[in-house]
């Protein structure tokens, strides 16, 4: 293991041990500050990682794969792989395509990379949907903010999806976890790995 996927380890091993507080709702605070802490579930272990990636049909990229190893995040927002519903985690997982086929459908927006947009809607999204289904998978981590299996390395950027609204969040995992959860500041994502689909999407 390199010097920087130790460092990695020691971080993730740390923000599992003393949970970070979750982001703030918009213009919502609480109390009860016990309630604003990210809860971990154990961690995956090999066999649940084998199984979530067979069913659901990515791979989870390192970094995000050695947290999830560690602690398992359960609070709202996130997604859980030991125990949601199958369909729930299908529906967050189709939420980017989703996403970017009610656009197509109200906004009438296209992708010129497609080739001519088909009078018919119905035919539009079933182009736009092989087409995005041809593209590296984009796992959920919290909310909108996804993460691409391709490659399974670490290092890939965050993004932030809503509908085509996509845009590159934070250069990694490590990045993105200190600016919504430690409230820190992190630099600008222009370093970004280019991620194939994704990042022509989000430029």
């Amino acid at each position: 293991m390199g010097s920087t996927d130790q460092a990695f380890a020691a971080y993730v091993q740390a923000f599992v041990s003393e949970p970070a507080r979750l982001p703030s709702p918009a213009g919502g605070e609480t109390d009860d500050l016990s309630a604003q802490r990210v809860v971990f579930d154990a961690g995956l272990g090999d066999d649940e990682f084998a199984a979530i990636e067979a069913r659901f049909r990515f791979t989870f990229p390192a970094d995000l794969r050695a947290l999830l190893a560690v602690g398992l995040p359960v609070s709202d927002g996130f997604p859980n792989w030991r125990s949601a519903p199958e369909d729930d985690l299908e529906r967050l997982l189709e939420w980017p395509a989703d996403g970017i086929c009610f656009d197509i459908e109200r906004s009438g927006f296209w992708l010129g990379s497609w080739g001519p947009k088909p009078l018919d809607l119905d035919a539009a999204v079933s182009i736009a949907r092989e087409r995005i289904a041809q593209a590296p998978t984009l796992i959920p981590i919290y909310r909108q903010h996804y993460i691409a299996d391709e490659p399974p390395v670490a290092g890939n950027p965050v993004f932030s999806v809503h509908k085509r609204d996509i845009i590159v969040y934070a250069d990694g995992l490590h990045e993105y976890l200190e600016r919504d959860f430690k409230a820190r500041e992190v630099g600008t994502s222009t370093r970004a790995r280019a991620i194939r689909f994704w990042s022509d999407l989000a430029a």
